[in-house]
């Protein structure tokens, strides 16, 4: 990523299909309760409890469980789970992944200040 790129993380964690992302990585749906879908962390079946949930309106997920590799009591938005999930944590690949998927737009350097150009 360079300086002519800018992440349009505020699109992403709008659109990203969060409930996909948790399922393609092991997280099983357990139950929704009104604008809350309760998720069994990978390992665990719905039956045992939930681990999680994703609220779809606030579109944060919320982890109960220190089974996992997310931080216990703690919420997360669609770019901090995606970083988690399908870059282990690394910032800087996620921001290349989620550029990759269309989520930046091009950007212009900013010049301030004047230059003497001894003319």
């Amino acid at each position: 990523m360079d300086y002519k790129t800018t992440i349009l993380w505020d699109q992403f964690n709008a659109e990203a299909d969060v409930e996909k992302l948790l399922e393609s990585n092991g997280w099983t749906r357990a139950r929704e309760r009104g604008d809350r879908i309760d998720y069994a962390r990978p390992g665990k079946t719905p039956e045992e409890g939930a681990s999680a949930n994703w609220h779809t309106e606030r579109r944060l997920f919320y982890v109960f469980t220190n089974a996992t590799e997310f931080d216990a009591d703690r919420a997360y938005n669609a770019a901090q789970v995606f970083c988690i999930l399908e870059c282990g944590g690394n910032m800087r690949d996620a921001a290349r992944k989620i550029k990759d998927l269309g989520y930046y737009t091009p950007k212009r350097p900013i010049i301030t200040g004047w230059v003497h150009l001894g003319v």
